[in-house]
């Protein structure tokens, strides 16, 4: 799961509390999902959680600014 490259939050909206709130979900969610994949599991299992965590860290991305892009002069 990959959001478009052009899909961010703005400063404003990474400040809101609903956006803190579900980043804060995720977090935990993502902290669960590394600890689950420490432990030994089945292949099928593995590759599950490893997905759940790429999707995870993708949704936290959206909340994260993006530098600027450098302009040669």
């Amino acid at each position: 799961m990959t959001a478009p490259d052009d899909f961010t939050l703005d400063s404003m909206e990474r400040a809101t509390p609903l956006w803190l709130k579900i980043a804060g979900h995720l977090n935990q969610r993502l902290e669960k999902a590394r600890a689950r994949n420490d432990n030994l599991l089945p292949p099928d299992e593995t590759a599950a959680v490893r997905g759940e965590i790429k999707a995870l860290k993708a949704l936290l991305r959206l909340g994260q600014e993006k530098p600027p892009i450098a302009t040669a002069e």
